[in-house]
Order: C-alpha cells, then sequence, then structure tokens
C-alpha cells in the first residue's frame, strides 16, 4: 500500500473500527448478536459495530451500573464544580453510551467546516438533541463523503470511554483545558491522566457504600429465595427497602392511599399486578431518561430508581404468592399496605396487615376471622411516641366498634402490644395455608373486612 495521506486515514480508521470491535464485543450482545446471525467474520466492521453499538445502548444493565459509579464519583468529588459537573456527564455519555451521535456530529462539524474541538462538539450534540435533529449520514445530506473520518472518530471516542472519569476529567480541564482542545488531543489526554489505583479505591468505596446499606440480610434472603431472584447486591438492596416500607420507591404514578384501598376486591392480583406494571414502566422511563444527556441527574436519584425497579420486579412475584404489598403516596413518602389473606379451616380465616402510618408509626395486626368473630393481635412499635401510641389505641377502638356495628360481628377482641419488631406474616409463613377458601370465611369477605381496617387504621 502507498504511503499517501488517504491510505494512513484509512488504516485509522481500519485499526479505531477494530479496538471499537473488541470493547463492543460484550457477552449480552454477542450472544444476541448469534442469535440474529450477524457474522463479524463476514459482514463489515463497521456495520458490526454499529449492530453492537445500538445494543450496548439498550443493555441498560451493565450501562446502567456503569453510569451509577460514574455519578457516585461525581458527586463525591468536591473540586468539581456545577459547571463542570454537567459537561463531565456530557462526555461521559458520548464515550461510553451514544458514540454514534458523537460520530454524527463530527459529520455536521466537518459539513460546516468548523474546528473539530470538544467544546463544538458537545455543543453540536446538546443542539441536535434540543431539536430533536437526527444528522444521520447519507447521501442526501452531502456527508457521505467523509463518513470514513465519522468513522474513525466515533471509535476514536468508544475505544477512550473507559478512561473517562470525574477524577481524569478534572485533571484534564485543570490541565490544559477539554473545551479548546481537539478531540484527538482529549483522547490522549484523557488516558495520560487516567491513574488505575485511584479508580479502583474510588470503586471500592462504592462497592462498600452499596454493602453498608444492606440490612435484614437473612429476612432479604428469604425473600429473594421466595420469588426465585439471584442473590446480587443490587436484589439485596431492594429486598431490604421493601422491608423497609419501600421507602425508595417515591415516583410519580404512585396511587393515593383511598385509590390503593380501590384495589382491595376479588380481583385484588390482577389490580395489583397491573398497577405494579404501571410503577415499573414509569420507573423503566425515567432511567432511561436519565441515560440521555441528562446532566441534572443526582447520584441518589439515581440509584433509588435502580433499586426502585428491582423493588417493583420482586413485589410483582410476591403478588402472585399472594403476598401483596402495595405502595402508596403520603405527604411524608411512600406508605406501605402488606397483606395476606387466607381460610384457614372450616370455620376461621386470617387476615396479616402491616402499615406504615405518620399518625400512628409502625403497627403490625393479625385478625383470625370467622363467620360471627374476630381476634385482632395489634403490633405497635416500641419506638413509638405517647402520641403514636395514644393514637392507635383510639383507632383500634374504633375498629372494634365498626366491625361490630358496621360488619355484624357479633364478637370482637383486641389484643396489643408494643414489639420491637413489628412483624408481618406472609403467605408461605401461615402454617395453616394448606386449606382452600371454601372450606371457611371466604375470600371475599376477607378482602372486605381488609378494605375496612386499612381505611380506619391508615
Amino acid at each position: 500500500m502507498e504511503m499517501t495521506a488517504d491510505n494512513i486515514d484509512k488504516v485509522k480508521e481500519l485499526y479505531s473500527g477494530l479496538n471499537r470491535l473488541i470493547n463492543n464485543l460484550k457477552p449480552e450482545t454477542v450472544l444476541k448478536m448469534i442469535r440474529d446471525n450477524v457474522n463479524p467474520m463476514t459482514d463489515s466492521i463497521d456495520e458490526v459495530n454499529n449492530y453492537l453499538s445500538e445494543l450496548n445502548e439498550s443493555a441498560s444493565e451493565a450501562n446502567e451500573e456503569k453510569f451509577s459509579k460514574f455519578l457516585y464519583k461525581l458527586d463525591n468529588n468536591n473540586a468539581i464544580t456545577e459547571e463542570e459537573r454537567n459537561k463531565f456527564i456530557g462526555i461521559y455519555q458520548i464515550t461510553n453510551i451514544y458514540s454514534r451521535d458523537a460520530g454524527k456530529a463530527v459529520g455536521a462539524l466537518i459539513n460546516q467546516g468548523r474546528d473539530l474541538t470538544m467544546g463544538n462538539l458537545l455543543s453540536a450534540i446538546s443542539a441536535a438533541r434540543h431539536a430533536g435533529i437526527d444528522s444521520t449520514i447519507t447521501d442526501e445530506t452531502g456527508m457521505a463523503e467523509v463518513s470514513g473520518t465519522v468513522n474513525y472518530y466515533t471509535n476514536l471516542l468508544s475505544n477512550h470511554g473507559k478512561y473517562v472519569t470525574p477524577s481524569s476529567l478534572l485533571k484534564t480541564e485543570e490541565g490544559r483545558g477539554i473545551d479548546n482542545s481537539s478531540v484527538e488531543n482529549f483522547c490522549d489526554e484523557i488516558a495520560a491522566n487516567y491513574n488505575s489505583e485511584d479508580e479502583a479505591a474510588a470503586d471500592q468505596a462504592y462497592i462498600e457504600k452499596m454493602i453498608n446499606e444492606l440490612d435484614n440480610n437473612y429476612v432479604s434472603l428469604r425473600m429473594l429465595k421466595s420469588v426465585d431472584e439471584k442473590e446480587s447486591i443490587k436484589n439485596f438492596r431492594a429486598a431490604a427497602d421493601i422491608l423497609a416500607g419501600s421507602k425508595k420507591l417515591a415516583v410519580s404514578t404512585l396511587k393515593t392511599r383511598d385509590e390503593a384501598i380501590e384495589l382491595i376486591d376479588d380481583n385484588i392480583s390482577e389490580n395489583v399486578s397491573e398497577y405494579l406494571d404501571s410503577l415499573s414502566d414509569d420507573i423503566n422511563e425515567q432511567l432511561r431518561d436519565a441515560l440521555k444527556f441528562n446532566s441534572e441527574i443526582r447520584f441518589e436519584d439515581y440509584d433509588n430508581l435502580r433499586v426502585a425497579d428491582r423493588e417493583s420486579a420482586i413485589l410483582g412475584k410476591l403478588d402472585r404468592q399472594n403476598d401483596f404489598r402495595i405502595p402508596y403516596n403520603t405527604e411524608s413518602g411512600v406508605g406501605m399496605m402488606n397483606l395476606t389473606f387466607k381460610s384457614d379451616s372450616a370455620d376461621s380465616g386470617k387476615i396479616s396487615i402491616k402499615l406504615t402510618d405518620s399518625k400512628i408509626g409502625e403497627i403490625g395486626l393479625e385478625l383470625k376471622v370467622t363467620n360471627d368473630s374476630v381476634n385482632i393481635f395489634a403490633q405497635v412499635s416500641d419506638s413509638a411516641s405517647a402520641e403514636e401510641e395514644n393514637k392507635a389505641a383510639e383507632l383500634l377502638e374504633e375498629l372494634r366498634t365498626s366491625l361490630t356495628q358496621e360488619e355484624g360481628m357479633g364478637s370482637v377482641t383486641v389484643y396489643s402490644r408494643k414489639t420491637d419488631n413489628v412483624s408481618y406474616i406472609t403467605y408461605a409463613d401461615s402454617d395453616m395455608n394448606a386449606h382452600s377458601a371454601d372450606e371457611g370465611v371466604t375470600v371475599s369477605r376477607l378482602y372486605g373486612l381488609a378494605r375496612r381496617v386499612i381505611e380506619i387504621v391508615s
């Protein structure tokens, strides 16, 4: 091959393409590639790279974890200004997630005769995103002749994504600066400023934070095993938050208390499943939006979304086991209704309920029901204030009166005690769960009583 400028550019493009191909070959995307009959041995490198890049953009599990770690490091570096923060997030996204968009922006800059600096590149991407412009390189756009250059820069940015961390970005900014640096110089600088030992220490701090938040490990493990979920840190954190009342599940589509109560009827399983599906869709949309050049997202908010995503999946599986956990919105955050129903024998049934309410704190109720009587066993947290304890006593008395006068129960007895661990009896925990509903109090009757209890107590 003759040593001409054009041939040198072609070699550079080929070399960067091969490196990008290696980086794109992740287990989850390679499996999909095999299933889709994409063959890297016969298809062009650019075609395979574009295919894999598109898959990697949607392979949210890996992208979310990497982005979460980046945000954690970013929000724990006090030397980074707000302006730098926004810029650094943009650079992370074009090198680690949306490098194809960066390539399109390079094509637009070349077509406009503008310098290929990082500042111009970020501005071009921001403008295109804001206007919804797709700068795809085609013959119609007049940029097909620069496709080789565009592929080179796309590959270059993607290959250097692993060096893009808050620390290396800050060093580059404090050195020669980022905005006026050419794309190639920026890539050289970011690689030179990357310190593997510092990043390993920061990664360790991130992992320790995740582990230190785990609580109720044994109970969390039981929950994960009961719904056949793998024992990962992410799932442990989700299970622990469910046990704590799903405080991280604060999303805009949460129902109000009254709307949540309406779900408790003969179709409760279908109602709750549909509700949890809607929450999951909302969370997934927010996660996708956070990855799409959202420079305002904070680590804590993004981390809560990721935990909430796993929570909605686990809650859905619990629902299918007749262990209903219904989150709802309150003035002070997320409330949670925990309910289990089961007929016990020929003439009795059981309702297990656990609630956290701003007026009474945490309360657990187990109702033993016959056709004309109810025994109520109530647990109130020993950390409850005197005001919360008095309010709980008033509500329990109101509940006793209501079940007697409005539900027609001949006998209603209330037993109450304080405890350091307000328990919740699940369907799986019940030692009487072998009996079917038609052998005793009907499930429909139990649902009606449960609604009455929750209406009064919450």
